[in-house]
């Protein structure tokens, strides 16, 4: 009930949404580290290839986790790079910001040459929506170093897309996107203000 919950107004998505699944305890010691997590799997083609969890108590010092294997070739979102479209392909760091706005997220702040390799072979337009605090920074330069698109939405104080969505809405968030996507020279000035470093 707890997870649900969470979902729901944490992070404005029904349980029914998605499939999620949590950590619970076991007799194989190993289950500690997993119990009271919530899982967020990732899959390609149907099959699952990734997961990360979410701590659910507030009081562990690591909030995500993920398996020991590596994520370099890992994407969540991997179905919408082959959607025949001319929209673009929003590019992000985390699980919930991707899946609000049917985009890809990269699990952390630096795409990997697999990554950039899978996102490169998608012709739709890439736009990278970094996170405001922290080191989002880095993914948008990398991806301004691609020839790709930024957007810097105008969503006050909240830290990401996630945020900005239970906040503002899906409507005005999707379209603040839209509206401060930009690239080259003028990209980089606007993600050195959108992006506290």
């Amino acid at each position: 009930r707890y997870a649900c919950e969470y979902l729901l107004n944490e992070r404005g998505i029904h349980w029914k949404d998605s499939r999620f699944f949590i950590g619970r305890q076991h007799r194989d010691p190993q289950s500690k580290k997993w119990f009271a997590r919530l899982i967020l799997p990732v899959y390609k083609d149907g099959d699952l290839i990734f997961y990360t969890v979410r701590d659910l108590t507030g009081t562990r010092p690591k909030k995500y986790m993920s398996p020991d294997t590596p994520r370099d070739n890992v994407l969540y979102g991997f179905d919408h790079l082959t959607h025949d479209t001319t929209d673009p392909i929003y590019v992000v760091e985390g699980w919930f910001d991707a899946f609000h706005i049917k985009g890809v997220a990269v699990f952390g702040n630096k795409m990997t040459a697999n990554q950039l390799m899978w996102l490169n072979r998608c012709s739709r337009p890439k736009v990278i929506i970094p996170d405001r605090f922290g080191d989002g920074h880095l993914l948008a330069y990398q991806a301004l170093d691609q020839g790709w698109s930024v957007s810097t939405p105008d969503i006050g104080d909240c830290k990401d897309v996630n945020d900005a969505i239970v906040k503002y809405g899906a409507i005005y968030t999707t379209m603040s996107i839209k509206n401060h996507t930009y690239t080259g020279f003028e990209g980089r000035i606007h993600v050195d203000t959108y992006c506290r470093k």
